[in-house]
């Protein structure tokens, strides 16, 4: 059986994060579950909390840094510290290298900008499914797949050096 206790919404995300969407109200473990799928995928800390019996979730961008190189590498879902690991899983699995880290100029800054409008709409989309489902378990499997093909996307959209614009 699963817990009904979860942290409560990181009070830094609470205080200083962007609204990333407000939707109906969803399990908790569903909501819990897509904001730290976002998270992973994204480096932004996305966290959510219930506002007037609705699922709010907000997200913070990492502070800025001074780092002109990624501090890390990801290939896939595999993350390197050093570029020649990640050169040679990249090699191997044909996936390609994004780099992580506070490297970015404002042009990068929109372009992730652009990155979190796109996962705030997926999010919503996640939350919706969700909230369709009859079955718990089955909202969830079918959130974690939503998830993947997001996931896919967005990696792609990153590692393209493009992210579409989300229309509202």
């Amino acid at each position: 059986m699963v817990s009904d206790k979860l942290p409560p919404c990181a009070d830094d995300v609470f205080k200083n994060g962007v609204s990333a969407c407000l939707v109906g109200d969803v399990p908790k473990h569903a909501a819990e579950t897509i904001c730290q799928s976002l998270s992973a995928v994204t480096g932004w800390k996305i966290d959510w909390h219930y506002f007037g019996g609705r699922t709010h979730i907000k997200a913070l961008a990492p502070a800025p840094q001074p780092q002109p190189e990624p501090i890390a590498w990801m290939v896939g879902t595999a993350f390197w510290w050093t570029k020649e690991e990640a050169e040679r899983d990249a090699a191997a699995t044909g996936l390609p290298i994004v780099g992580l880290g506070p490297m970015a100029g404002a042009a990068e800054v929109e372009r992730l900008n652009r990155a979190l409008a796109l996962a705030g709409h997926w999010c919503a989309s996640a939350l919706n499914a969700a909230q369709r489902a009859d079955d718990a378990a089955e909202s969830l499997g079918d959130i974690a797949s939503l998830l993947r093909h997001q996931a896919k996307d967005i990696e792609a959209a990153l590692s393209a050096n493009h992210v579409p614009e989300v229309k509202s």
